[in-house]
């Protein structure tokens, strides 16, 4: 189907109104999404203007301290915080200061940021 809908674009030079809960759809066959909650248009642009949130350092640290300037924290040990330029740099001012368990880097995805426009 999918095939089907991008080669009719294609061809015909025919606009397409997708209605869809199917994030994997719109990710394969979008290249503009409007987002529309009890008729109030909450989003309307390009994709890649929608999912242009920073990356996230998610990081888990040996001990708990009382303060890491992180984003936000979770109840596990593991502090959140924005990328927006030097990650090195960033990675290594927290291993200056405590050790670090586990880290790994978080792209910000469709769903995650459709689901926080609709939960705000």
């Amino acid at each position: 189907m999918r095939e089907f809908i991008v080669e009719t674009n294609r061809a015909g030079r025919t606009t397409v109104i997708l209605t869809t809960h199917d994030l994997a759809d719109v990710e394969a066959l979008c290249k503009r999404i409007i987002l529309i909650d009890h008729g109030k248009v909450l989003f309307d642009g390009a994709i890649d203007v929608l999912v242009n949130e920073p990356r996230r350092l998610v990081v888990t640290l040996e001990s708990d301290p009382e303060e890491v300037r992180g984003v936000s924290r979770d109840g596990e040990g593991r502090y959140v915080f924005e990328i927006h330029d030097d990650l090195p740099g960033m990675i290594a001012s927290i291993a200056a200061e405590h050790i670090i368990r586990d880290l790994s880097i978080v792209e910000p995805d469709l769903e995650s940021v459709i689901k926080g426009i609709y939960t705000r």
